[in-house]
């Protein structure tokens, strides 16, 4: 009787820089007892499941050989990029009481764009806008944090602090004169 080599299949979770790779087996036949990864960077795994951390972006090849008892052994290479992480930042105008600030976003990412932007002005209220506009009520220190998300799905924080200070209040007096005198503000 001949017996038939395993059936390679994996899958695999996020792709984005910096993060793990988690890859699972989904190979199928009779007494499989063998494992052998190549995640196309010259490291690998002899794990049934197993996880990898790429340390630069761009397109690698895996492969997966799985073997049975009977010596018979098949694999299967996918293709997968792993992709750039944005960093994110932003700019922000002067915090007045009671007055719209001005956010801009600064991001960066490298080929690809930033499809959601998740702003949060210090537990006050939130904004899904690129460069929203915010007005703060009342003078304090306030946290606002803003989440970019790429187009491949990866994602980055940043935090800044802004002082929200008293609003100024213009105030004169006029001494009204006579004409062709001259007159005291």
């Amino acid at each position: 009787d001949l017996l038939a080599g395993p059936t390679v299949n994996f899958s695999y979770g996020d792709k984005c820089l910096g993060d793990v790779t988690v890859f699972t087996d989904l190979s199928t036949g009779d007494g499989i007892d063998g494992f052998t990864w190549d995640f196309g960077d010259s490291n690998g795994s002899t794990e049934q499941n197993t996880s990898h951390t790429y340390a630069d972006d761009g397109d690698y090849n895996v492969s997966l050989t799985v073997d049975n008892a009977a010596g018979c052994s098949n694999n299967l290479t996918l293709p997968l990029t792993v992709d750039d992480v944005p960093v994110a930042n932003f700019n922000m105008g002067v915090g007045c009481e009671g007055q719209a600030v001005g956010f801009e976003d600064a991001t960066t990412v490298s080929n690809a764009n930033i499809d959601t932007y998740s702003w949060d002005f210090g537990g006050l209220g939130t904004s899904s806008q690129e460069d929203p506009i915010f007005i703060f009520e009342t003078q304090g220190n306030y946290t606002v944090e803003l989440t970019v998300e790429s187009t491949y799905g990866c994602t980055d924080v940043v935090s800044k602090n802004l002082n929200v200070q008293l609003a100024p209040v213009a105030a004169f007096s006029i001494d009204l004169g006579c004409l062709d005198e001259s007159t005291q503000f």
